[in-house]
């Protein structure tokens, strides 16, 4: 089933807003009705235990408890008007009953009790006197008020003066006036709903139209060339909002096609050499099929020198790429990053080409969350970039700081300049004196950093050397 429409749900809201407080009217008033049969019941009960406390000659804190417990106001007293006990149990007015009444105080039976004639001179009491028990039921406060009253006669065996047992109870008739006013409500009603028609679809159009008008620039967007072009906002509410929102989108998206050309550009450009090395081996071929040793020898050193470097070349592509996708297949657990950096730096300090160079290592316990293998490389390239540029000595630490363990990798070489800072990490950008490297070692611990949810800098002074800093979030609980 299709979903109303947003024009159509407003239109059922604003009619729901103004035919809910009729529909609340005629379905409440009826019940009020009822009450009164519940009000007699309710005192006739509690009225034959208070004659039991009567009886007993009880104290008024028994008085008291009982009239609690019915939520009515009982009071004892003898022919002459002498009163003997006066418990009140009534509630305060409910929360409804303010809001109903406002801005006039809710009608309340000790607030009227004055109004009416003394005790022994109520109808009630006189006929309970003469019959034994007598109840009423009636209205105050221009109706907005019901009270019931019962009076019960108790003669007692040891004490030849009876005693009159008055009870009352009451319930405020908030929705009363409204239901006797029922028919004008309704008129009224109808009024305001042709009103409210003409201002729901007024309002739905004013909601919907500005989202028309997005939908339809982003859907210009997609035929029949995509583009990324900016929408035009206009405004400043919630629905300008949302288009800064898309164009934030579109932004995003420009930038990463941009980023895709370019990563493009760059591996056409690594492949190049290879395969051209690879077309001049076909052609000499082509110009002289006659191949002796010599020449066999030099064209398949050739063709296998060519073939592994594009291979080297398609492989570290593939890795950037899916360390900037985020590695969203990589398995990931725990991973102690001071045992992972130990290992890499005793592996530097063994190996032969860097015997000049002195590796300084101090780490402390750290666990993160992420890719063993991955995160090794992050270490091997920093380490491998740091030993390619030091003079003497290459520092690593790892370290706990707040909610991040950081890896540092410091070299006392000829630093970085100023103007190349900001190009580090970009891809195969590098400053290596003796030719080697391929540029997009800096550009994979960015990559892999970033997909660990980490965050990576370099600071750097030339003639002093350079240090990258590399901060992962801390795996809480396990590392100190």
């Amino acid at each position: 089933m299709r979903p109303l429409s947003l024009r159509t749900r407003t239109l059922l809201v604003v009619c729901v807003v103004v035919f809910v407080p009729v529909l609340f009217t005629w379905l409440t008033s009826p019940f009020e009705e009822a009450i009164e049969h519940s009000m007699r019941r309710s005192l006739k009960a509690c009225t034959q235990d208070a004659i039991q406390l009567v009886r007993v000659q009880s104290p008024n804190s028994r008085y008291q408890e009982l009239a609690e417990s019915c939520s009515i106001w009982i009071r004892v007293f003898s022919p002459d008007g002498t009163l003997e006990a006066d418990a009140n149990g009534l509630g305060e007015p409910s929360w409804r009953e303010r809001i109903l009444f406002a801005p006039d105080p809710v009608p309340t039976l000790i607030g009227v009790d004055p109004e009416l004639p003394p005790l022994s001179e109520r109808s009630t009491v006189k006929t309970a006197e003469a019959r034994g028990q007598a109840g009423i039921c009636h209205l105050h406060q221009n109706g907005r008020l019901f009270i019931c009253e019962y009076a019960r006669h108790v003669e007692l065996a040891t004490q030849s003066t009876p005693r009159i047992i008055h009870a009352q109870s009451s319930s405020s008739r908030s929705l009363s006036n409204l239901y006797a006013e029922r028919g004008a409500i309704m008129r009224l009603s109808l009024l305001v709903m042709l009103v409210a028609i003409v201002l729901g679809i007024w309002l739905s159009w004013r909601l919907t139209k500005p989202l028309g008008l997005l939908r339809d620039a982003v859907r210009e967007r997609t035929v029949p060339v995509v583009s990324t072009s900016r929408i035009e906002v206009v405004g400043d509410d919630e629905v300008a909002e949302l288009g800064h929102a898309f164009n934030d989108l579109l932004s995003a998206l420009d930038t990463k096609n941009q980023a895709n050309e370019a990563f493009m550009a760059d591996m056409a450009h690594e492949i190049k050499n290879p395969v051209a090395a690879i077309r001049a081996v076909s052609e000499s071929l082509e110009r002289r099929p006659e191949v002796d040793a010599e020449r066999a020898e030099r064209l398949a050193k050739i063709l296998k020198d060519s073939s592994a470097r594009l291979d080297a070349v398609v492989n570290r592509f593939l890795e950037l790429a899916r360390a900037e996708s985020g590695l969203p297949r990589a398995d990931k657990s725990e991973v102690r990053v001071d045992e992972l950096v130990k290992n890499i730096v005793e592996s530097f300090s063994t190996d032969e080409r860097y015997t000049a160079i002195e590796f300084d290592l101090a780490s402390f316990k750290a666990t993160v969350l992420g890719s063993a293998a991955h995160l090794e490389t992050v270490v091997r390239n920093l380490v491998a970039n740091a030993a390619s540029f030091a003079k003497t000595a290459v520092r690593v630490r790892v370290e706990r700081r707040e909610d991040w363990v950081v890896i540092e990798v410091s070299d006392d070489g000829k630093g970085i300049a100023e103007d190349d800072l900001p190009r580090v990490f970009d891809r195969f950008f590098t400053r290596r004196d003796d030719g080697g490297g391929t540029g997009l070692g800096l550009a994979m611990v960015l990559a892999l950093t970033r997909a660990h949810g980490g965050k990576v800098r370099v600071e750097s002074e030339v003639g002093k050397g350079s240090t990258f800093i590399v901060e992962l979030p801390a795996l809480t609980g396990l590392s100190s």
